[in-house]
């Protein structure tokens, strides 16, 4: 599989289905997340607030989600490819649906630095435009 195998509109849809099991009492803000792997799978992931301070995002999720399916060895050689999110509210303004620093540096172990990163409503970046200098 190759990036010009990526299916963004079907990962939208799988964000946007799984924003609807979000457990976000604190923000009310549901958000979803799918990834899809250069081995052709996908992994989804919604947030998650347990109280503040103490927040799962969505992207984190998924790539926990990701991790636990995999067996070690596997994971190492599998890549995400691209991942969308989407924000199931839209009063929300632009610049806050963005993915935190935090799942972008997440991100950063295991997606291309040119992979996609899909924001519903807002459109596409590559890693690398969102994250230019990644902690190694």
């Amino acid at each position: 599989m190759n990036q010009q195998d990526q299916n963004i509109p079907y990962l939208l849809d799988q964000a946007r289905f799984i924003s609807n099991k979000s457990i976000c009492p604190i923000s009310n803000v549901p958000v979803g997340a799918a990834i899809q792997t250069d081995k052709g799978f996908i992994f989804v992931g919604h947030n998650i607030e347990i109280s503040t301070g103490f927040v799962y995002c969505a992207e984190q999720v998924a790539v926990i989600n990701m991790i636990n399916y995999c067996s070690t060895n596997h994971l190492t050689t599998m890549r995400v490819l691209a991942i969308a999110t989407y924000i199931n509210r839209d009063d929300i303004e632009e610049p806050k649906r963005f993915s935190c620093g935090k799942c972008l540096q997440i991100l950063s172990k295991f997606m291309y630095m040119n992979g996609v990163i899909a924001i519903g409503k807002v459109g596409e970046f590559e890693l690398r435009e969102l994250l230019p200098f990644p902690h190694k």
